[in-house]
């Protein structure tokens, strides 16, 4: 009977082990299937320069393989895998500094339906060997959050755009963003995708 306990706890143990390791992969693999709701972000302002994509108050860097631009309408559009979706009329366009990018406020077209919410995954995993020379607050725990923007036109084109940040579990704070740099995913459907 004991040899029976000790090897049915023996894969859990080599679970709990390889988890600190391993859980980041893992939990970013059941998030492909699911995720927690966590929040609705605010929307308010949009703007865009040749380096950072803006909406309410979070900010991203703009990858090179997904280029915004302005088009000849004068409207923001972006470009994914052949495909291209016009977010709206540029409302204002200015420059910071001398040699800054522009940087191009819009606002969503007339009939555009603009969802924007944060999800997080369902399983966190542990960080017990972070350290700090300087003596600053560690994290005891790590998962991934998703800021989700679905952005459907009247036409019915849509943008599905996803970026994955990380948060840090602290003692004293809680949960927070960690805004890493990762290209984000973007899905472009036509609107004569029946879908």
């Amino acid at each position: 009977m004991r040899l029976l306990l000790i090897r049915s706890a023996l894969p859990m143990l080599a679970v709990l082990a390889a988890w600190p390791f391993a859980g980041a992969r893992v939990s970013a693999w059941l998030d492909r299937v699911f995720t927690m709701p966590d929040a609705s972000l605010p929307l308010g302002r949009y703007a865009v320069d040749s380096s950072q994509f803006i909406i309410g108050t979070r900010r991203w860097w703009v990858t090179s393989d997904l280029p915004i631009a302005a088009d000849a309408q004068h409207r923001v559009t972006l470009s994914s895998a052949g495909r291209s979706f016009t977010f709206g009329p540029i409302n204002s366009c200015s420059a910071s500094a001398i040699g800054a990018p522009e940087c191009y406020g819009f606002s969503p077209e007339p009939g555009d339906a603009i969802a924007f919410v944060k999800t997080r995954s369902a399983r966190a995993w542990p960080t017990p060997f972070e350290f700090s020379l300087m003596g600053a607050p560690l994290t005891s725990w790590h998962r991934h959050a998703y800021d989700r923007l679905r952005w459907k036109k009247a036409s019915g084109e849509q943008l599905d755009r996803v970026w994955r940040d990380e948060q840090g579990f602290y003692a004293k704070v809680g949960w927070t963003d960690g805004h890493l740099q990762i290209a984000p995913v973007v899905t472009i459907t036509p609107k004569d995708n029946p879908t």
